[in-house]
């Protein structure tokens, strides 16, 4: 690779391979070939990247300036921050935001943004990718104490606003885009890089009230999240306002009265709505039934009606009201409307051109909203939806409040055969388990707050599909799989997993995971899969399955656990090189021993020298801070031999003298190769540590 340094003059170059040409003043020409970088510096510049047309990965650098830039690659110019106007021809690679004021425009192409945040700069960056599949790198510099990036992604994921934990003062908004990269200078011309999809970045826990609240204020008359009463009452003859959506009038029967108090019930346990029943038409909400030509049901939103009597009344069509048990269609219509009532909007769909954060394709399933056009099909289960999708619950929580829901630890089992098309779990506290167990069909779990799990099967037989719900915001804590091949997505928790059957495979995330399999552990063969980062249990009858593991850190069994964090400076592998320093290398298959070692680690926060010391002063009881006993135990244990005078002498004088202490000399045993080999460490890397339960 060549620098190429540009005279004061106009300069008309060619760059091929990886070389990098740098103008210093003038109207340069800088045509970039194959992965060459150009910068054209003060100057009206042109730079042209692969005349032939293709979408190269030629670069065009803005570093050098220390004024804000723009650049345009739609438009094909460039701000240079000099006073200079570029233009650029077939660029779609831009390095050089990096301070306040900077903004990067894409174009209908996938395009490429590089960030290297000044450091001690505050202000605002922004880029927006426009079309195409976008890819913005931010840079950390070596040695700056910049921290880690911290992302705030919008419910639809058009707009993300990262800074630098260490230095929040510097955003940078990025619109459109689909890839991050963290790119880390480790020196040494060394970097590593961590791409983030911006789907996975996407923050449900504000997807109701940024997809379907959209700034409204519904019918809280407070600050948003005040508990609050709302009346409700249903209309005993037409109104004087709000029947002209139909012809006609009918009142609520009795059992449909019954049922619109019962969802009412069910929504006040899990918002800050209390809903107060009053005669007549004096209810903030009412309910009547009239002839409609063209709808099910229609409703008056709050924020459209305000200071209106018909703000939040609710109208259902006369042959609607034919179909009101839960899963027909008339159900879901008055659940729909009632959600309109209290201020839910449709959803803005991806083609929406408003700027309002819109509704995903992905996320437009009755699981997430059923405030989806009331004339949308039905959802794949053939079924319309029992009860309110996971935004629609976070919106009304937004709105009205958190009240305190499922406190205590719960049990949520989800068996075959109801005509439920939807269920949201919104819990709040205890220690939870998810249990499908009882299902005849295999399961996709998904255990994190504001995901989408397909468990169970209808009424029909046919197996769901997007039907369960974990809101966001609710933390289950562990889960009972099926019978059957089942795949499972744990939480940022410590889950426990109880694997029913069939060939499963689990993925844990986060926390310190634990897989419950059937039997003792003499009946599964464990075994690290190729590659080194997985594991795989097999049953060894041929009959109980096999379990796929990632991100799992413990096996438990009948008669005991495996723990498959063998990480070198892990708690397991440090339990294992303690035992074998001090007890002997045969105490690593002492399970009693492993599980007070793992239990002091993990249940007491020791530190690796407390442990040590503590099973030293176990071992030697009343010689357990004489040098001579120490050095000859560890001595030992790792060499498989008493020391003579003359290899003994320099531990001792060292103990001695407080040149080190017996917890660290214990600790540098414990490390050694010698002992590592002696205990079998490498084996119990690739076939897991077997502890006591």
């Amino acid at each position: 690779m060549q620098d190429i340094k540009g005279t004061e003059g106009p300069d008309k170059v060619v760059v091929q391979g990886r070389d990098r040409y740098r103008g210093e003043g003038g109207d340069d020409h800088i045509t970039l070939l194959e992965w060459a970088t150009g910068e054209g510096g003060p100057g009206n510049d042109t730079l042209i990247a692969d005349p032939s047309g293709r979408h190269g990965q030629a670069t065009a650098f803005y570093w050098s300036s220390n004024n804000p830039i723009l650049v345009d690659m739609g438009e094909g110019y460039a701000l240079d921050g000099f006073g200079g106007l570029d233009t650029l021809i077939n660029i779609h690679n831009v390095h050089g935001f990096k301070r306040d004021g900077d903004t990067g425009l894409g174009s209908a192409l996938d395009d490429r943004f590089w960030i290297g945040p000044w450091r001690g700069h505050n202000g605002l960056i922004q880029i927006d990718g426009r079309g195409g599949s976008d890819f913005v790198t931010i840079g950390l510099q070596h040695n700056s104490n910049q921290g880690s990036v911290v992302f705030q992604t919008s419910a639809d994921g058009k707009l993300v606003r990262a800074h630098l934990s260490n230095q929040p003062g510097l955003v940078m908004e990025l619109r459109n885009v689909e890839t991050i990269q963290i790119n880390q200078n480790l020196g040494n011309g060394q970097w590593t890089n961590v791409d983030y999809r911006i789907s996975d970045l996407i923050d449900l826990s504000r997807g109701g009230q940024d997809i379907l609240v959209r700034g409204a204020q519904g019918l809280q008359m407070g600050d948003m999240g005040h508990a609050t009463t709302i009346t409700y009452s249903f209309l005993d003859k037409a109104p004087a306002t709000g029947a002209e959506g139909g012809s006609g009038f009918q009142a609520f029967s009795p059992a449909l009265q019954d049922t619109t108090r019962a969802i009412l019930s069910s929504l006040q346990q899990q918002t800050g709505i209390t809903f107060q029943e009053v005669p007549g038409d004096a209810g903030t909400i009412r309910f009547g039934i009239n002839q409609q030509a063209n709808t099910r049901g229609y409703s008056f939103l709050p924020d459209q009606h305000r200071n209106d009597a018909k703000a939040g009344d609710v109208w259902l069509d006369l042959e609607t009201t034919a179909l009101m048990q839960p899963g027909q269609e008339g159900y879901y219509v008055l659940l729909h409307e009632l959600a309109h009532a209290l201020g839910l909007q449709h959803p803005l769909r991806e083609a929406d051109t408003s700027g309002q954060t819109v509704l995903l394709d992905g996320f437009a399933t009755f699981a997430h909203t059923l405030m989806l056009d009331v004339s949308a099909t039905q959802n794949s289960n053939n079924a319309w939806p029992t009860w309110y999708g996971l935004f629609d619950l976070q919106a009304l929580r937004y709105l009205y409040g958190g009240k305190a829901f499922a406190v205590s630890s719960s049990t949520y089992a989800i068996t075959d055969g109801t005509s439920s098309a939807s269920v949201v779990i919104v819990d709040d506290g205890g220690i939870d388990v998810l249990d499908i167990s009882g299902s005849r069909v295999s399961g996709h779990i998904d255990m994190r707050p504001g995901k989408v799990s397909s468990v169970a099967m209808n009424a029909q037989g046919m197996a769901h599909f997007g039907n369960l719900s974990i809101a966001p915001g609710t933390w289950i804590e562990n889960v009972k799989s099926t019978p059957f091949d089942d795949y499972i997505v744990g939480n940022d928790l410590g889950n426990i997993i109880w694997s029913m059957g069939g060939n499963d495979i689990i993925l844990g995330n986060s926390g310190q995971d634990t897989v419950v399999l059937p039997g003792r552990s003499g009946d599964w063969s464990i075994q690290r899969a190729v590659g080194g980062v997985n594991w795989n249990a097999q049953a060894k009858n041929g009959e109980s399955g096999s379990v796929e593991l990632q991100a799992v850190e413990r096996l438990n069994f009948a008669d005991a656990g495996v723990a498959l964090d063998m990480q070198p400076n892990g708690n397991p592998a440090r339990v294992a090189k303690i035992l074998g320093a001090v007890f002997g290398p045969d105490a690593v298959k002492n399970l009693h021993f492993a599980a007070i070692g793992l239990t002091y680690f993990e249940g007491l926060n020791y530190s690796y020298d407390q442990l040590m010391k503590l099973a030293i002063d176990v071992r030697l009881g009343g010689q357990a801070n004489d040098p001579a006993s120490v050095v000859d135990l560890l001595f030992n244990n790792v060499v498989g031999q008493m020391p003579t005078a003359g290899q003994a002498q320099p531990y001792v004088a060292m103990l001695a003298e407080g040149e080190i202490s017996i917890a660290g000399l214990g600790v540098l045993a414990a490390e050694t190769g010698l002992n590592q080999d002696r205990i079998g460490l490498v084996g119990l890397v690739e076939n897991g540590f077997h502890f006591a339960l």
